[in-house]
């Protein structure tokens, strides 16, 4: 097991111990599967030492804070919101990385304004709108597709 592997297998453990009394909807409202997913593959992504180095100092400190006490949590939280929403930033920006349905997001809601667009035009706004959501769909579900494929959903 080479130095990647056992710093990714010891923060999973650290986080997983931090997690035990919080209940899975706690866990996904505080990031738990996007640390461990983020735990997973940036490693095995290609970047310099440094880049190693600050990922891996900025995981264990956003561990560390990960809130653990359901009774004191609510003190916790307000810093632990404000280190995982710096953490997730990062990592997105630094790595390139989209979060799942994230283009159909997007193109959804493009898709729906060049329908509304198109229904004017028509004399129907109630047709337009569909057709929007269809072609928006279709595009964000197509580059989601690319994104996954390429290994740049977390």
């Amino acid at each position: 097991m080479d130095n990647i592997q056992a710093w990714q297998l010891a923060q999973k453990d650290i986080l997983e111990k931090k997690s035990i009394k919080l209940t899975d909807g706690v866990k996904k409202s505080n990031g738990y599967d996007f640390i461990l997913s983020a735990i997973e593959k940036i490693p095995l992504r290609p970047q310099t030492d440094n880049q190693l180095q600050n990922f891996r100092t900025q995981t264990e400190t956003l561990i560390a804070a990960f809130p653990t006490n359901p009774e004191t949590f609510k003190s916790e939280q307000a810093f632990y919101k404000k280190a995982f929403s710096t953490y997730k930033n990062y990592i997105l920006k630094e790595y390139k990385l989209v979060m799942k349905g994230f283009y159909i997001a997007i193109w959804l809601s493009l898709g729906i304004s060049i329908g509304v667009a198109f229904g004017v035009s028509m004399g129907n706004i109630a047709l337009g709108i569909p057709i929007g959501i269809g072609i928006g769909m279709a595009i964000g579900a197509g580059l989601d597709a690319k994104a996954q494929k390429e290994g740049r959903t977390i």
